[in-house]
């Protein structure tokens, strides 16, 4: 990368970050009454982006032990946000998934963000407004070109978190 390219992908990161901090995690009574830790969340929001998945799977998604996932599942389950069901592919194994009170609480916080989000969109004029538009788009583009790539780079993982062929 050159100096400028470099500098400008900088700036941008750093312009994403002060906006975060602006934005926050959205409207604070949609978090008042959640008890959910971090990993917890982490927890929700994957299962709430792939669907069901094993212990395994999540690990190895999130990066850390199946003990770690275990723990975490274990306290999300006794909330009645995710239950454990056996896999129709293998019934030795265990998927993971949300419960419709899971689903619920993942698309609440999800939508705080947003209710902030489009407060914040609503003070910026038509020509700003067009501007993050067409920049959303890009990186949208950007991030299919990067999942692409990084699709034929990598071994997927499938929903038991076995690796597969790569494409």
């Amino acid at each position: 990368m050159s100096g400028r390219r470099e500098d400008t992908i900088r700036r941008i990161l750093g312009l994403e970050e002060r906006v975060h901090r602006a934005v926050g995690w959205g409207e604070p009574d949609a978090w008042l009454g959640s008890e959910l830790g971090t990993s917890q969340l982490k927890v929700v929001f994957l299962l709430r982006a792939s669907g069901a998945l094993r212990v395994g799977a999540i690990g190895v998604a999130l990066h850390v032990t199946k003990a770690s996932v275990s723990e975490t599942v274990d306290r999300l389950e006794v909330q009645g946000l995710i239950v454990r069901e056996a896999d129709p592919s293998d019934g030795r194994s265990v998927l993971v998934r949300l419960t419709d009170a899971g689903v619920q609480t993942a698309d609440r916080l999800r939508a705080a963000g947003s209710v902030r989000t489009a407060r914040l969109l609503a003070t910026m004029d038509d020509v700003e407004l067009d501007l993050v538009r067409l920049g959303l788009e890009a990186m949208g583009r950007a991030a299919e070109r990067l999942q692409a790539e990084e699709g034929r780079e990598s071994m997927s993982l499938d929903p038991a978190g076995n690796r597969g062929e790569t494409p």
